[in-house]
């Protein structure tokens, strides 16, 4: 019996990537002729085509990079993983990366010269200093200063908010509380931003959480970020006695 009629055409191969189908033409003899005119696969080459026309482009052919090519050569003392091994300035030696100042989020660069890019960029951290004292004041209170931005967020400040632009600030109060024997500061602190605080009470005599530069503690402190145990440093505070001061990493 015949296949077909002759003089009947119908397409043939196949027009996924870089191929292109091509007809057969019945004969006089009611069998299909060859495939004339098609495109046929080709060796894949890396050049962001399917040559091969199976539906994958470029495969097996990339390097680590996700690029065509030989990989990109390592680029000493730029702080970035030029040739994509998981490793910066891998073979450099004693490469000396000269720091430009802390971590700068999203840059992409080592900027502190630590081997680690964008290192400790999770964004900003609440920062909280709580104080137990040895009996319930009447009063208790956090005084101090920001530097660079700070905002307090709700229930953490006497007026819900503190913006301070840059530099140093005047003494504002920071929290206060009321038949307490304990109290607590949160401030939200974003990268390179400090606080410089201290805490008084009502408690005789005069009782302050720090004295005495370089540093006596009243009372009992912990102090923390996003819940981590931190240590605020003691700082003179030119007037004979001390405050904590605390600058986020």
């Amino acid at each position: 019996g015949c296949e077909c009629i002759p003089g009947d055409t119908v397409a043939c191969g196949t027009d996924i990537g870089l191929c292109a189908v091509g007809t057969q033409t019945c004969n006089s003899m009611g069998r299909w002729g060859d495939c004339l005119g098609e495109t046929l696969p080709a060796t894949e080459v890396c050049d962001g085509l399917d040559n091969n026309c199976d539906g994958y482009i470029d495969e097996y052919l990339l390097n680590a990079c996700g690029l065509c090519g030989v990989v990109p050569a390592e680029i000493c003392g730029n702080g970035i993983d030029d040739n994509c091994n998981g490793f910066i300035d891998d073979g450099c030696g004693s490469v000396i990366c000269t720091p430009t100042g802390p971590e700068v989020c999203g840059d992409t660069l080592d900027n502190d010269c630590d081997t680690v890019v964008d290192d400790g960029c999770a964004g900003p951290g609440l920062f909280t200093h709580c104080w137990t004292l040895p009996g319930t004041a009447t009063r208790a209170s956090f005084w101090g200063w920001m530097g660079w931005h700070v905002t307090i967020g709700p229930g953490h400040g006497a007026d819900g908010t503190l913006d301070v632009v840059s530099g140093w600030s005047g003494w504002h109060l920071l929290r206060e509380g009321t038949s307490v024997s304990s109290l607590c500061l949160s401030v939200v602190l974003d990268h390179g931003m400090y606080i410089e605080y201290n805490a008084d009470s009502d408690l005789l005599p005069a009782y302050w959480n720090c004295v005495n530069y370089p540093g006596v503690v009243n009372g009992v402190y912990t102090a923390t970020l996003d819940g981590a145990l931190v240590t605020p440093a003691m700082v003179d505070n030119l007037h004979g006695s001390c405050n904590f001061r605390y600058q986020r990493p």
